[in-house]
């Protein structure tokens, strides 16, 4: 099949890098992206939505204001076009995670934690997952090999727990009762842990 044209949901300015794009779509149609922008000082987070009929709308930064997002963002979306992005952003003395989150309708929410990292161990390769019931999930790399999550209940995120170790190759997806499956490598093998809702 081809493919009908490429509008840009965001352009590369000169002087900034562009980094980890995602996508997603809900069942209208209607997409999200997100993606790094990384400049001399500062890398920000931003968002983009597009619409069937209208396009792309305009870029905005999603992010928690001041500080250094990590190169790396996760995003998802359900079908009723709710999303989520996850994302690393330092403080000027440790990395935390972040979840920001947009609602038809009302836009993008500003970035909230899910998760402040006391010991300043680094944090990064998050993951998002937002079911259509509205369960949401994050999953993320804590310190050099551990796979820690977190979940909301109501929108507001609980204590994040670790998971196990192994190395930076983690997967996860939810499903519609809110059940949240996490694999991830470990030397020569293959573990999986399952929250049940």
């Amino acid at each position: 099949p081809d493919l009908a044209g490429h509008p840009l949901a965001g352009d590369r300015v000169r002087g900034v890098e562009l980094r980890a794009p995602a996508v997603g779509m809900d069942a209208a149609g209607n997409a999200t992206a997100a993606w790094i922008v990384i400049d001399a000082s500062t890398g920000d987070v931003y968002a983009n939505r597009y619409s069937p009929g209208s396009g792309w709308g305009t870029a905005v930064s999603v992010d928690a204001g001041a500080g250094k997002a990590s190169s790396t963002a996760a995003l998802s979306v359900n079908t009723a076009g709710i999303a989520l992005v996850s994302f690393v952003q330092f403080d000027g003395l440790r990395n935390n995670l972040y979840v920001s989150r947009f609602i038809p309708g009302a836009g993008w929410e500003t970035g909230v934690q899910a998760e402040v990292e006391d010991s300043m161990a680094a944090l990064g390769f998050p993951s998002a997952n937002i079911t259509n019931g509205g369960a949401e999930f994050v999953t993320w790399i804590h310190g050099s090999n551990a796979i820690w999550w977190n979940r909301s209940v109501n929108r507001a995120w609980q204590t994040a727990a670790p998971v196990g170790t192994g190395d930076l190759l983690h997967r996860s997806c939810a499903d519609e009762s809110g059940d949240l499956i996490i694999a991830w490598r470990e030397t020569s093998n293959v573990n999986v842990r399952r929250y049940a809702a």
